[in-house]
């Protein structure tokens, strides 16, 4: 199987299409109108659930990738490593020791000698989901979390652990294994979705994320498998996928929900495939995808806090080129630096 590039493919601005989904869904969310999304009104869903289950989807098609590339397990542990850790630490430190103290209503002596600051940087370091806030942050904000994006990352690691366990597996024997892990997470969604199976409030969430997230996940791991059968064939998978997936969206019925899951899979990785050369601006300006996901959330607080703006449209507008510049810092001073490092590793 060729690697997929970034530069043949649509994949990176369906990452950035993404992360904007997620921006633009908290633009509304953290100014306590998150009725206000363009798709709640149609579906009861929100584009930044959209986003991130098609982030997972991307994941799952590109990192089951890089795990057949790679020729030992410490490789590929390596390079997921350089691809997740950098970046979010820079984005943590940027957060705790410059844009925390700028806008906590405590004194920097105050700030700085709390423990909750340092426990907030060590614990989200760690993808530890404790310590959400900051000594004086955001407290007047309708949502009071410092970083309301990170809670995804554990989940991708997680995926990442899991698709770990099939290192050098043959491709006849996944082809078995996958689609029986695909069902296995599909159903327990299934089942936690309607609450069909009675469990305490912390492992219910849990279970329901690992099950939902893990399901896009190994499905876009899936479809990986089939490269030859999605090249062929991606136009008509492509319109038969969108129509579907988006009569989901339009008709509220129970049950479309788990129909949209395998459509909006087929749909991204179909899409994704093609190469259309007015989106690939990544060659120019790099994955900014990441760095805009883990950044805007703070910025997004924090120029609520310095502009008080009172519609969520006017906080989209300036905090989307905000964010978009952020994903651009992230990628040039930190990400690609340590992505360079995994280039030995693909040899």
């Amino acid at each position: 199987m060729q690697p997929t590039t970034s530069h043949n493919n649509n994949f990176d601005f369906l990452r950035l299409l993404f992360a904007s989904f997620v921006v633009l869904t908290h633009s509304y969310a953290l100014l306590g109108h998150i009725e206000g999304d363009p798709l709640y009104p149609l579906s009861g869903r929100v584009l930044s659930e959209i986003g991130v289950c098609g982030f997972f989807i991307i994941s799952g098609y590109l990192i089951h990738q890089s795990l057949d590339r790679s020729t030992t397990l410490v490789s590929f542990a390596r390079k997921r490593l350089l691809r997740i850790f950098p970046g979010l630490l820079a984005a943590i430190l940027f957060t705790t020791l410059i844009l925390g103290p700028l806008v906590s209503t405590l004194s920097p002596m105050a700030y700085f000698g709390d423990k909750n600051t340092w426990l907030y940087a060590l614990n989200n370091s760690l993808l530890i989901p404790r310590h959400q806030t900051l000594p004086g942050v955001f407290g007047h904000n309708v949502e009071t979390a410092v970083n309301g994006s990170l809670w995804t990352l554990r989940y991708e690691i997680l995926c990442y652990g899991l698709l770990a366990l099939l290192f050098g597996v043959s491709r006849p024997a996944k082809k078995q294994i996958l689609p029986v892990v695909f069902l296995v997470l599909f159903c327990g969604y299934g089942l936690l979705h309607y609450r069909l199976v009675p469990l305490p409030a912390g492992l219910f969430k849990f279970l329901f994320y690992v099950t939902n997230l893990g399901s896009y996940f190994t499905a876009g791991a899936l479809l990986s498998l089939f490269p030859g059968f999605l090249q062929r064939h991606k136009g008509r998978l492509l319109l038969f996928s969108s129509l579907l997936f988006a009569l989901t969206l339009l008709i509220r019925q129970d049950g479309l929900e788990m129909i949209a899951l395998p459509a909006f899979a087929v749909m991204v990785i179909t899409f994704g495939l093609y190469q259309m050369p007015a989106l690939a601006f990544s060659r120019f300006t790099g994955d900014i995808s990441y760095g805009t996901y883990i950044y805007a959330y703070p910025l997004q607080q924090a120029l609520i806090v310095w502009l008080q703006p009172q519609q969520p449209e006017v906080l989209l507008l300036v905090s989307l080129p905000v964010g978009w510049l952020a994903g651009l810092l992230s990628w040039r001073l930190v990400e690609k630096r340590f992505l360079k490092r995994q280039a030995p590793a693909r040899r």
